[in-house]
């Protein structure tokens, strides 16, 4: 026996609509997770329409959980980091001297939204530290005479902490 035109329609009908939602509940739950010794800055991602927007925050090791809405994390690492630069500067007698200066930073725990929102996310070192750091060795290393920076570095290592450890 044939079937008729309208039960093969409302088959493929049904199997379409099964499809769509099928594909819809695939992609749209999210489960956010952040790593040991980072913290997560959870926000909506809208599907179609909407403001979306931060959603929480996150300690790791955990997850946000099942979540029905397009949720995403940006994980900061709150571990302290060392950072190197690398100098070429003449000293106050006019001689190139060459020198890596190190900077321990980390981010103060429970600020991620701050990070995130205001500070570049990710790049917070290369965006706001980075440069006043820079400026700060090198305010305090041409000073010196290229013989005197030597027994000078403690404490030029200490003003540069004191200067950076004010603008943080």
């Amino acid at each position: 026996m044939m079937k008729s035109k309208s039960s093969i329609g409302s088959s493929i009908v049904s199997i379409i609509v099964i499809g769509i939602v099928l594909l819809f509940s695939i992609t749209s739950c999210t489960n956010p997770s952040t790593p040991a010794g980072h913290e997560g800055y959870v926000f909506e991602q809208p599907r179609f329409f909407g403001s979306g927007g931060y959603q929480g925050s996150l300690v790791g090791p955990s997850n946000y959980g099942f979540s029905p809405l397009r949720n995403q994390v940006v994980n900061i690492d709150m571990r302290p980091n060392t950072y190197t630069e690398r100098f070429e500067i003449l000293a106050k007698d006019d001689l190139n001297i060459s020198f890596d200066f190190h900077a321990v930073i980390a981010i103060k725990p429970d600020t991620v939204k701050d990070v995130v929102e205001n500070y570049g996310a990710e790049n917070w070192y290369q965006r706001f530290v980075r440069e006043t750091f820079r400026t700060y060795v090198r305010d305090e290393v041409q000073q010196y005479d290229s013989g005197a920076l030597k027994s000078k570095r403690e404490q030029i290592a200490e003003i540069v902490t004191k200067r950076l450890k004010g603008y943080l």
